[in-house]
């Protein structure tokens, strides 16, 4: 079993609202925490990119997403990339 905690923030650079036409900042911190039998973090990941919002429903967002693997013999890092 496990459990994930995600804190994200999305910022309007153009408008007050995020709305049609607006251009926005967007960051996120997820944590997914694992049973006591194992590491207490299993994996954390940040994000930071920039998005469009095309209308109401659907936008555009790209970004970079840094991912830290957490295991029981030592630490993996792997780094993605997001792309449209």
């Amino acid at each position: 079993m496990r459990y994930r905690y995600r804190l994200n923030v999305s910022v309007p650079l153009n408008a007050k609202t995020i709305k049609k036409g607006t251009v926005f900042a967007n960051a996120y911190d997820e944590i997914f925490f694992v049973s006591p039998m194992k590491p207490t973090f299993a994996r954390n990941r940040v994000y930071g990119g920039f998005g469009y919002q095309i209308d109401d429903y659907f936008g555009i967002v790209s970004g970079y997403l840094w991912q830290r693997e957490f295991e029981a013999k030592g630490n993996k890092i792997c780094i993605s990339f997001i792309l449209p």
